[in-house]
């Protein structure tokens, strides 16, 4: 991103002061989850403005050395320094009540929130909303949850969505032209049972095999692992192709993916917020089948179809849809190309980077 770096030097680099960063970021490793994903590549964005000092929460819960050095870094790293936490809802609120006893000022502490569950916490622990206002912002990726918060009672809210660092030059060269014979449908997700796999599987039983082939990418769930093995060698028209690696090697998983017709995001996920594997699957040229589940509807648009949570007969209507109006796919998939350029980096880390100001 040195173009990014040149276009936004003028403006924030008089930012160059100090910045706590406290989250799981999972430094040096492949990331394990769409919140170290997000993490990793925001310590790579702010690493060009800030001075950054890092406290990788990464397992802190079951070591008590890392606590210890969350609370040293606090005490020690408050003149002229501000923080940003950035966990899944439940981490960061214990991270900032952690703070809330040791900052100074409040104000210095900005929540960059991962997830879509946080209005819900909020009504079961009202007694949080006081100690929030007291941040200098809360940073939402989704209106619906803006809207929420702000009903709750929260006044410091601000709306940024999720992001990715991509090619721009790339995505004009993944426009459809056509559709694979049989239909390619892929999951790219973390694999378990609230992502909405069972109802992949309950769905794909209602189609003849020659119909279309399903092919699943993403960590499974140690707890899940013996049934959806046995669920992906019991069919002959669904294959498990392992991890891919977006953190790496972004554009040639881009690339992989762009030959799939068909994105399905069918999760009910509690915490799901603006998930990155939408713009994965955007920037991939797909259409997407994904659920009207929490803020999904602020993403899929003219560029897929929406279907009823946990309920694999409506998985089923939707599939069949594209099936029988192949065309459909193609005009999907290239309004996917024409909406992702808005989750670029180049678009939406400048005001990230605002939240600081």
């Amino acid at each position: 991103m040195n173009t990014l770096a040149n276009e936004l030097s003028g403006k924030y680099l008089r930012l160059k002061d100090r910045l706590v960063f406290i989250g799981p970021v999972n430094s040096g490793m492949l990331p394990k989850g769409g919140d170290e994903y997000k993490n990793q590549l925001a310590v790579l964005q702010l690493q060009r403005f800030y001075s950054l000092k890092l406290i990788d929460t990464v397992g802190w819960k079951k070591n008590p050395f890392l606590i210890l050095n969350i609370l040293y870094c606090l005490i020690l790293n408050q003149s002229n320094n501000k923080f940003i936490i950035s966990a899944s809802t439940i981490s960061a609120l214990t991270l900032i009540k952690i703070a809330n006893k040791i900052v100074f000022r409040k104000d210095k502490i900005i929540y960059w929130v991962i997830g879509g569950e946080l209005d819900r916490v909020l009504l079961d622990r009202p007694e949080l909303v006081p100690i929030l206002n007291g941040l200098k912002a809360i940073v939402v990726e989704t209106h619906k949850l803006d809207v929420n918060l702000r009903e709750i009672g929260l006044t410091n809210t601000v709306k940024i969505s999720n992001f990715k660092d991509f090619n721009l030059r790339n995505v004009g060269k993944r426009l459809k032209q056509g559709t694979n014979i049989p239909l390619k449908l892929v999951f790219l997700s973390r694999i378990c049972e609230t992502k909405g796999v069972k109802v992949i599987f309950d769905a794909i039983d209602h189609f003849a095999k020659d119909k279309f082939e399903v092919d699943f990418y993403g960590p499974i769930e140690q707890d899940y692992k013996a049934f959806f093995l046995n669920e992906i060698n019991s069919r002959a028209n669904i294959e498990y192709k392992g991890y891919l690696n977006l953190h790496e090697n972004f554009e040639e998983s881009i690339d992989i993916l762009s030959t799939y017709d068909i994105f399905l995001f069918p999760t009910f996920w509690k915490s799901e917020g603006h998930a990155g594997v939408l713009i994965d699957a955007m920037c991939a040229g797909l259409g997407i089948i994904a659920t009207d589940w929490n803020s999904n509807n602020e993403f899929i648009t003219n560029n897929g179809t929406l279907i009823v949570p946990n309920e694999a007969s409506s998985l089923v209507l939707a599939i069949n849809n594209y099936l029988e109006n192949q065309e459909l796919i193609i005009e999907h998939g290239n309004a996917s190309l024409k909406n992702v350029k808005e989750y670029h980096t180049s678009n939406i880390f400048p005001q990230y980077l605002a939240t600081l100001n």
